[in-house]
């Protein structure tokens, strides 16, 4: 740009969602546009919303003050080269995603089951096939899971953070292959719906 720059921010979205992020960014734009008079120039405030950092809305689910362990230099294990990396890029239309969708809803006669559950159980399926495992190996699809708006109390509107759970799906090889795309959907769909407020505080 002739007259600007472009910016880009990454976050780790373990420390901090979507909900926070934007009023983070939007928050960092008005302090550029600002003369150093605490406003962004047209007599607003730079800071709308001031961010909520309070971690009392999680008591009950993680012991506070929380610490991180840091081992001692000579306890860390050395770390093996990766392996290269091999990247795929895949597609699915809306229209696919669709018929997708209404082949699961079909088979386990329900409306409940959300396009991402189908896409995510497609993508189980296809992948346990073609690794060709035997029937009884276990296999385990991870979601990790948004408690923002399921905590109760519900978190402020402008809690600064994240607040999210590992959703563990798991079966076998064999009983994934035999029941098929609805089935795989439906399990998802009930592991993510059982992670109620209560279930949270007792994990």
């Amino acid at each position: 740009m002739v007259d600007g720059i472009f910016i880009g921010c990454m976050i780790n979205h373990t420390v901090l969602d979507e909900t926070s992020f934007w009023p983070f960014f939007n928050t960092w734009s008005r302090i550029s546009r600002s003369r150093g008079s605490g406003d962004d120039g047209d007599g607003d405030r730079v800071s709308e919303f001031p961010p909520v950092f309070d971690r009392q809305y999680l008591g009950g689910i993680i012991e506070l003050p929380h610490q991180i362990p840091f081992p001692r230099h000579n306890e860390i294990p050395e770390k093996s080269p990766p392996p290269p990396l091999k990247q795929r890029m895949l597609h699915f239309s809306r229209e696919k995603i669709a018929q997708l969708k209404a082949k699961a809803n079909v088979e386990m006669e329900t409306d409940k089951i959300s396009s991402l559950q189908t896409l995510m159980a497609h993508l189980w399926i296809s992948i346990t096939r073609v690794r060709n495992l035997e029937k009884d190996e276990s296999v385990i699809y991870g979601i990790i899971m948004s408690m923002r708006g399921r905590i109760k109390p519900e978190l402020p509107q402008h809690y600064l953070g994240n607040s999210i759970k590992l959703g563990i799906v798991k079966t076998t090889a064999g009983e994934l292959l035999e029941n098929g795309l609805g089935w795989a959907a439906w399990e998802m769909n009930k592991m993510i719906a059982s992670k109620t407020s209560e279930e949270v505080r007792k994990t």
